[in-house]
C-alpha cells in the first residue's frame, strides 16, 4: 500500500502558522479530569452542520447523543468514538464535528459517551463499544460503520478487531492505537507537534490501562488482528506525534489483503479535520471522507 500524501496548501500554511504561534502561547492539552470543561468548550468550536438536529439517546445502557440528518435512512447508522485520550471529551462536543459526516453521507450518527478513565479504566470502555454496536445490529440497523478520532480512533480499531457484528467500514482519524508509545514519531524530535506531549500521553495511557498490558490488542490495537477487517480510510498529519502509527496500522491492514487507504496531510496536526473553518486540508479530508462512506455505506 503507498501512503497518500497530500501536499501543504500555500493558505494553510499561513493559518498553520498562526495556529502555531497562537498554541505557543498557551500550555498543552493536559489530559486530566479537571482538563475536560476546557477540552470540550475547544473541540466544540467546530461549526455545525445545517440540516441535522441533535437528540440525547442511548444505546446498550450507553448514553449519547445523535446526529440526524432530515434524509437519513433507518436502517444505516454510523457511531463515531471521540477523543480525549481516554480521559476527557465527550460525546456533545464532538457532535459538530461529526454532523458534517451524517448531513454529507446521509446517515444518523450516534456519538456514545463511553465510560472515561480514572473513574472508569479500561475495559470499561471497550465493553460499552462492543454493547453499542451489537445493539444497533439487533436494533435493525443492517448497515453499520464506525469511525473514531485520536483515543476514539483506537476504540474503534480495537471494536472492530473484536465485534461478531458485520461492519462495512471504518474511518479513523490521527487515531491512537498504540499506548506503549514506541511508534518512532512519538519519539521523533523533527516532528513538531504543538498539541500533544508524550508525558501526557503516558500519563492517559497509565491510568486507562491500569493494571492491564498495554500490549493488549483491546487496548493497544495495533498488536491486534487486520485479517477481518471492514474497509478502512485513516487520515493523519505530518506534524502529530501519532503519525507512525497510522501508517503501521494502514502497512498492516494492506499485509492482510484487507480494502485501506492512509492519507497523510503535510503540515498538519492533530484531529485536524476539527478546523473545518479555517483550514483548506480539513474540507478536503472530510469530503474524501464522505465519499469512502458513500461507497460503502451509501
Amino acid at each position: 500500500m503507498a501512503n497518500i500524501i497530500h501536499k501543504l496548501d500555500p493558505s494553510d500554511a499561513n493559518v498553520m502558522e498562526g495556529m502555531r504561534a497562537y498554541l505557543a502561547t498557551l500550555p498543552k492539552i493536559e489530559i486530566v479530569p479537571e482538563a475536560r470543561s476546557g477540552y470540550d468548550d475547544f473541540v466544540s468550536m467546530t461549526p455545525p452542520a445545517e440540516g441535522v438536529s441533535f437528540e440525547p439517546g442511548a444505546v446498550a445502557g450507553v448514553e449519547g447523543w445523535w446526529c440526524i440528518p432530515t434524509n437519513a435512512k433507518p436502517d444505516k447508522a454510523l457511531v463515531h468514538f471521540h477523543g480525549g485520550g481516554y480521559i476527557i471529551g465527550s460525546a456533545r462536543a464532538y457532535l459538530n464535528l461529526v454532523s458534517h459526516l451524517a448531513a454529507q453521507a446521509k446517515i444518523s450518527a450516534f456519538v456514545p459517551d463511553y465510560a472515561l478513565a480514572p473513574e472508569a479504566p479500561f475495559p470499561a470502555a471497550f465493553d460499552q463499544a462492543l454493547a453499542v454496536v451489537q445493539e444497533l445490529s439487533a436494533d435493525g440497523r443492517k448497515t453499520l460503520a464506525i469511525s473514531g478520532d485520536s483515543a476514539g480512533g483506537g476504540l474503534a480499531l480495537a471494536t472492530a478487531q473484536s465485534t461478531t457484528v458485520k461492519l462495512e467500514a471504518l474511518l479513523l482519524l490521527s487515531p491512537w492505537v498504540d499506548l506503549t508509545l514506541s511508534a518512532p514519531s512519538i519519539s521523533d524530535a523533527a516532528v513538531d507537534d504543538p498539541i500533544l506531549l508524550r508525558s501526557a500521553l503516558d500519563s492517559a495511557a497509565e491510568l486507562y490501562a491500569g493494571a492491564h498490558s498495554r500490549t493488549d490488542a483491546r487496548i493497544s490495537p495495533r498488536y491486534g488482528s487486520f485479517s477481518t477487517l471492514p474497509p478502512m480510510m485513516v487520515h493523519v498529519g505530518t506534524a502529530e506525534m501519532l503519525r507512525d502509527e497510522a501508517i503501521a496500522i494502514g502497512d498492516a491492514v494492506a499485509v492482510s489483503g484487507s480494502k485501506v487507504e492512509v492519507h497523510v496531510w503535510e503540515g498538519m496536526t492533530h484531529v485536524f479535520p476539527l478546523n473545518l473553518a479555517s483550514l483548506n486540508a480539513a474540507k478536503e479530508a472530510l469530503a474524501l471522507s464522505v465519499g469512502f462512506l458513500d461507497e460503502h455505506i451509501g
